[in-house]
């Protein structure tokens, strides 16, 4: 069963920049979304042999949504083929819940976790940067704290997104590094709790679900013109 977490990785770069958003949570998911989980579905079943082929994916469906010839052809083989690059034999788990300890109601899961670090699949066309992406030492902190991940001085994050790249998109980040990402969310997480939460501006608003409630969005000179002609 999946736990649905407060502070999860997916939003962790919003959190960091902008605690205050954490009073808002998601009104629901959508077809990219839903495709998304389909596929990722898939690759577990794939990578832990239930499905043997790439080919029999096709016409597994979940949430509306349902795997294609073009979905295989595309998406998963060279998803396979690049996680099987990427772990380059080294042992894996697969859909592995991690959290932290030291931060209530805070963790996620990763998708692959292998001993020398963390990967995670996107599947669609908008390109996500690895490098120091937050969301990917989100769940390598998240492990290490929890004890999935073993402590080392280095840690190899992925990101495997077919639509953008064929092979593995990978960063190393350190030890070092991922003890202060820790740091700084559980300065987040405490401030977001606060009775003055901070809330900032910025890319991460992108999807935000407070976009159309978000006090220094409102508060701007721009907002209250806008409000000012809205009928």
């Amino acid at each position: 069963m999946t736990t649905h977490f407060w502070l999860g990785g997916s939003i962790a770069k919003r959190a960091l920049a902008c605690p205050g958003s954490l009073q808002y949570r998601s009104s629901g998911s959508s077809a990219a979304a839903d495709r998304g989980t389909l596929l990722h579905d898939a690759m577990t079943r794939l990578t832990t042999g239930e499905i043997e082929r790439v080919e029999h994916a096709v016409g597994m469906s979940g949430n509306g949504q349902r795997v294609t010839q073009r979905d295989a052809r595309m998406a998963l083989a060279p998803a396979h083929r690049a996680i099987k690059t990427w772990l380059d034999g080294a042992p894996a788990q697969y859909e592995v819940q991690v959290r932290f300890r030291s931060i209530r109601n805070a963790g996620g899961t990763a998708d692959v976790l292998a001993p020398h670090g963390i990967a995670d699949y996107k599947f669609g066309s908008r390109p996500v940067d690895v490098t120091k992406n937050e969301q990917m030492m989100f769940y390598a902190a998240a492990a290490i704290e929890c004890g999935a991940l073993a402590p080392r001085k280095e840690y190899s994050l992925c990101i495997i997104q077919p639509e953008v790249k064929k092979t593995p998109m990978v960063d190393v980040v350190t030890h070092d590094e991922l003890i202060d990402l820790t740091a700084r969310l559980k300065e987040a997480a405490k401030n977001a709790r606060s009775k003055k939460p901070r809330f900032a501006s910025g890319d991460h608003c992108t999807f935000c679900p407070a976009t159309q409630r978000c006090p220094t969005r409102l508060d701007s000179p721009f907002a209250a013109l806008k409000a000012a002609f809205k009928p």
